[in-house]
């Protein structure tokens, strides 16, 4: 016998426990990545990633605080499409980023790609991060931590 549409949607509308870790591939997921990439690339409001303006001020006091000829290497944790990554390399860091949404990571190698910009993009959940190398600095910009429940 096949569910009920009603019966399907009541199935799936189970919320999850106060910080119960979800089985599902949330920040990979094809209708909420392509949400999230339109609006972090929406340079008219702070809902993915803090407005253009914002990020062009961050990206210059971080290197202001870690002056790129003193630590060179930089990882962006949860690097999402780039934005800030590419000001980094602007600044003179070489960035490493990574990020879990393949669409979010195939966005940034691609703007990096047609800056001319030298930038390591890989696609990794952050949580079981196993990168080569190592770096003088890393950044997790934007509320990743508050999305965390561990």
């Amino acid at each position: 016998m096949t569910a009920s549409m009603p019966d399907l949607l009541r199935a799936t509308a189970v919320h999850p426990a106060l910080y119960e870790k979800s089985p599902l591939a949330f920040w990979d997921d094809d209708h909420i990545s392509a949400q999230m990439l339109a609006n972090h690339l929406d340079p008219t409001h702070d809902g993915a990633s803090r407005k253009h303006a914002f990020m062009d001020k961050s990206a210059a006091w971080i290197a202001t605080a870690l002056p790129p000829d003193e630590f060179p290497d930089l990882l962006d944790v949860g690097c999402g499409p780039g934005l800030y990554a590419e000001r980094l390399a602007r600044a003179g860091f070489n960035v490493a980023g990574i990020d879990l949404s393949r669409r979010s990571i195939a966005y940034a190698r691609k703007s990096a790609q047609s800056a001319g910009l030298e930038i390591r993009y890989e696609r990794q959940d952050y949580l079981e991060l196993e990168l080569n190398g190592r770096f003088d600095a890393a950044v997790m910009i934007y509320c990743d931590y508050g999305a965390l429940s561990t």
